[in-house]
């Protein structure tokens, strides 16, 4: 009797040891290449009209099953709240199998509550921040929280799938007559989501499910995870207030509405004694509007520190001119603000803005909502020519708008009650151009060179802010060392100097002079010599098994020449072809020329797009191909 309880005994213990291995097995087995499943994803918000206004409320349950040894990483997690969204009743517990077969729970006690942001920009910005205690493999976390969301516009975006693998998904929003539900969806298609939609005698329910889905798959250089992941943006179109209709996200004429009254309070003072000098000083020799407004822009870059706090309301409204003046630091608002009454002090009028960086794929019509922006810049008018300031870099003129907002909407203010909604530009290739020339000679198996090169648009901003972390002229070499390699790992920048360093308005230009060991080679009495010092386009290399867009932060072009003297008793035996490529991604070409004891070489490229879409994936590899050929050719020379 005793023996067959003790067997029973160990068959429980080794079937509780089984049940849990085989979950965290199933798992592993169904998501090769997950450290983590997310077994539970569910979403509730409810809207109701309680004296006339919209109540709303978020339930938010989230259970992971952690499948490795790694688990323990993920124990520190973090909630946050501000003055759009209050966190209550939060409930965190690491749940482990225990041998008596049932799950033993760890509650999390402590919840501490930190301010994230400087005092002096925002005080409404908090973290929740908990430890689950102890996490391990084969164990669970369950965290379930209700949120308060205090302003209708501000509804969550709920993420169908996720950087896990997904088992059950869901959002249900249940809304009361009155209340008009509007939803986006994004990137679905691909997805097996339910969805339903339901009347009842208050209201209706809608409801998205999905089961078993696996992680969205990542590539570098890729486009951000809002193009990718399945979500869906849940809207208050307008709800039946008590003397009214109340549009919310109804269209962008409200998002507009509410973003202009924003803007009510901003620069009601008069601007200091402080600013009106500055002004004075800055625009005191300049005839032009333009010329003013390009003077006072580049002093807001360089003068007013860029701090990145973009949370809770002080995310929207933009603070006094004065104070960001004094102060000398501010965000893309305050920049904005500052550079507004600065030119608003020389008599030239500007409109704030608001835009989405590439990092967003919405439009205002798809979601006129403020999550459709993420930034603010100013947009000045010269005549029907638009030209949109982003005081938060540095380097920007008015032709160069910063490459993260390039191809963007832009909802740019008139006045209090209209707008106009307009696409800030690419910047063409040429505009960011790389070019460079170099004089050339073969001496005992070292190829030795003089160049000269100019660097303009985003291609110079690049090499400026790298420059920026360069604290000596050891470093300072070291980075044009790497910037303008050519030939092969033995090449080697010697003499600088630098033209136009940190110059908004002018290229930059370096005088340099360089040599290349084992390069060409000479056998036989004759002289092999490839002129591609610089491979450019393989840059662009596709790996085979991609899948997903490349992206580029800009256009870019390439002018690189070099002008080699035939080493003396010795004659050109064979000149490649010259070489063409011409197709929807770029445009490019090699050529080679000999004018009497010179041989004469140019390399030109222009990129097309800054996204290179899957179906065109095939269509990169196969000129990178193209080129990878046509960089092998070489030069011969034979003696005399």
């Amino acid at each position: 009797m005793l023996r067959n309880l003790f067997i029973l005994l160990l068959f429980s213990v080794n079937l509780v040891h089984s049940q849990q291995t085989d979950s965290v097995a199933y798992y592993r087995n169904l998501f090769p290449n997950a450290h983590a499943v997310r077994t539970k994803q569910h979403t509730t918000v409810t809207i109701k009209l309680v004296d006339g206004r919209p109540l709303i409320t978020q339930e938010q349950e989230e259970e992971i099953l952690y499948l490795d040894k790694m688990a323990n990483a993920n124990a520190k997690q973090s909630l946050y709240q501000s003055t759009f969204v209050k966190v209550s009743d939060i409930e965190a517990k690491t749940l482990v199998l225990t041998d008596n077969g049932k799950y033993k729970e760890f509650k999390v006690s402590e919840f501490t509550e930190k301010d994230e942001l400087n005092n002096s920009f925002h005080d409404d910005f908090k973290s929740i921040n908990f430890i689950f205690p102890q996490l391990r493999k084969g164990a669970k976390t369950s965290l379930t929280y209700t949120e308060q969301i205090n302003d209708p516009r501000f509804l969550t975006t709920f993420f169908v799938n996720d950087h896990l693998p997904v088992i059950s998904s869901k959002l249900k929003v249940i809304v009361d007559q009155g209340v008009t539900l509007k939803y986006s969806e994004f990137n679905l298609d691909q997805l097996p989501v339910n969805k339903t939609v339901k009347d009842t005698r208050k209201g209706k329910i809608y409801t998205w499910t999905a089961k078993n889905l696996e992680a969205p798959k990542n590539e570098n250089n890729t486009l951000g995870y809002r193009y990718r992941y399945g979500h869906i943006i849940p809207m208050i179109g307008s709800y039946q207030a008590q003397n009214g209709k109340v549009s919310v996200s109804e269209n962008t004429d409200a998002l507009y509405s509410w973003y202009s009254s924003l803007l009510e309070n901003v620069n009601r003072d008069s601007p200091s004694e402080e600013i009106t000098k500055k002004v004075g000083e800055l625009t005191a020799n300049l005839q032009t509007d333009i010329e003013k407004v390009e003077a006072i822009y580049q002093w807001v870059q360089e003068n007013i520190k860029y701090i990145d706090f973009e949370y809770g309301l002080g995310g929207f409204i933009p603070r006094n001119a004065n104070d960001i003046y004094a102060k000398k630091f501010g965000d893309c608002k305050d920049k904005t603000s500052l550079l507004h009454a600065m030119l608003q002090v020389a008599g030239i009028e500007s409109h704030f803005t608001w835009i989405g960086t590439r990092e967003l794929p919405y439009t205002y019509k798809e979601v006129p909502s403020p999550i459709v922006d993420n930034h603010m810049i100013l947009t000045y008018m010269d005549g029907d020519n638009p030209y949109f300031l982003d005081a938060t870099g540095r380097y920007s003129t008015l032709e160069l708008p910063t490459s993260f907002i390039q191809g963007k909407e832009a909802l740019v203010a008139k006045n209090e009650d209209t707008y106009v909604v307009m696409e800030v530009p690419t910047v063409p290739a040429v505009k960011n151009l790389f070019h460079d020339h170099s004089k050339i000679t073969l001496e005992n198996g070292v190829l030795k060179g003089v160049g000269e090169s100019e660097i303009f648009g985003n291609q110079k901003k690049a090499a400026f802010y790298s420059l920026e972390r360069t604290d000596n002229t050891h470093s300072t070499k070291q980075f044009y060392n790497q910037f303008f390699r050519k030939g092969n790992n033995s090449f080697q920048f010697l003499n600088l100097t630098e033209k136009n360093k940190f110059a908004y308005d002018k290229p930059l230009g370096v005088a340099y002079t360089f040599s290349i060991s084992d390069y060409y080679k000479e056998i036989a009495g004759s002289i092999y010599l490839n002129l591609n010092l610089n491979k450019k386009v393989l840059e662009y290399s596709i790996d085979k098994k991609r899948e997903l867009p490349f992206v580029f932060k800009y256009l870019e072009a390439f002018n690189l020449e070099l002008e080699l003297e035939i080493p003396a008793g010795y004659r050109l035996e064979y000149l490649p072809n010259d070489f063409e490529c011409h197709n929807a991604l770029l445009t490019g070409s090699i050529s080679y020329k000999q004018e009497g004891n010179k041989v004469l070489y140019r390399q030109k490229l222009e990129t097309f797009q800054l996204v290179i879409n899957p179906d065109q994936l095939p269509l990169m590899r196969e000129t990178v191909k193209k080129f990878e050929k046509a960089y092998k050719e070489v030069l011969i020379f034979e003696k005399e």
